[in-house]
């Protein structure tokens, strides 16, 4: 099984991944890097705090927006950003891009999405 890796202490991640449990599942464990950061002493502390990590089953380690499009293939019809990603480099450096902005101003994106999800 995989893990996806979120920061605790952000409302606005905790939020999304309660989002994406909602469509992935128990396929994924879900744990805040404060609980599970000594597993994966490889992992340095500031990569947690800037952004989302997913270990998929098979070992292999993802950041960012393709950590994201990696879990979410796993939901039953959640493949077709992560085709995108692999297949398309413009995509993928759009959706690095995209996350960075947003990780990087989380209070404001968190107000948004607050008013948008019920």
């Amino acid at each position: 099984m995989g893990i996806l890796i979120f920061d605790g202490d952000c409302g606005f991640c905790r939020r999304w991944v309660a989002w994406i449990r909602a469509r992935v599942g128990d396929r994924v464990e879900y744990r805040p890097y404060q609980e599970v950061r000594d597993r994966f002493p490889e992992i340095p502390e500031a990569a947690f705090k800037n952004a989302v990590q997913f270990r998929d089953a098979s070992g292999r380690h993802y950041q960012g927006a393709a950590a994201i499009y990696a879990v979410l293939a796993l939901a039953p019809d959640g493949g077709k950003a992560w085709h995108l990603y692999q297949a398309l480099p413009p995509f993928a450096a759009a959706s690095e891009i995209g996350y960075k902005i947003v990780a990087a101003n989380r209070v404001f994106f968190s107000k948004l999405t607050r008013r948008f999800m019920k």
